[in-house]
């Protein structure tokens, strides 16, 4: 008996490791064709328990990643957090270019700094629909 709840308890978060793992790599897989860079997350912003601890992990996410070398990985606290476009400006815009994709487990936003672009995409809201998760 005790060997089945194992068994079943271990199955149950090696599933909560993995979908997550494989939703990212789907989304990753589907906007790769497209040709823009693609900035990668382990944490979308509207992962409710992501949004309760940003307070405290994004900091030290924030720290590690600056100390550099390994700690490298954690890179992606810099487009990661609620406010993240305010603190960062224009800096990842300089570092990727006008248009880039942010890739997380919950879903694909597209960030874009160029107005051509953005007017483009205003006038065809049909084909560029926004989350309803995000209103």
């Amino acid at each position: 008996m005790a060997l089945t709840i194992l068994h079943i308890g271990g199955s149950i978060a090696i599933a909560l490791l993995l979908y997550p793992l494989i939703t990212l790599t789907q989304n990753y897989l589907h906007v790769r064709p497209i040709g823009l860079p693609i900035l990668l997350t382990p944490l979308g912003r509207l992962n409710p328990l992501w949004t309760i601890t940003q307070p405290y992990l994004g900091p030290v996410f924030g720290w590690l990643s600056a100390l550099g070398g390994p700690f490298q990985i954690f890179s992606f606290i810099e487009y990661s957090t609620n406010s993240w476009f305010f603190y960062s400006r224009y800096d990842l815009h300089l570092k990727h270019g006008p248009v880039f994709f942010i890739v997380s487990p919950g879903g694909t936003q597209l960030i874009v700094a160029d107005a051509a672009t953005a007017d483009e995409i205003q006038t065809r809201r049909k084909d560029f629909l926004k989350n309803p998760k995000m209103y």
